[in-house]
């Protein structure tokens, strides 16, 4: 697989909301509870899972996958309300 700033672009953006949710809002209120930042080795398995679905173009299965896995993660670290909402690019 060739990384192309484009790549690199869009897996930071995905990883960024990731570390955001995780840090700041953790398993409940972000008040209650002091940010906890992952790990490097945690982060990065984060950014090679995202960059390895490959090029994720509007409509593409790997877009589709790379969206669930964030979402996924905002779920399991305890975020309140997200939303997933499937788009048809037909």
């Amino acid at each position: 697989m060739t990384i192309t700033t484009n790549t690199l672009k869009g897996v930071a953006t995905a990883v960024t909301g990731i570390i955001l949710g995780v840090a700041v809002l953790g398993s409940g209120s972000a008040a209650a509870q002091e940010p906890r930042i992952p790990s490097d080795s945690t982060i990065y398995s984060w950014m090679s899972h995202i960059a390895g679905l490959g090029v994720r173009m509007p409509g593409t299965h790997a877009l589709r996958e790379a969206s669930r896995y964030v979402h996924d993660h905002f779920v399991a670290s305890g975020l309140e309300n997200v939303g997933y909402e499937p788009a048809d690019s037909s």
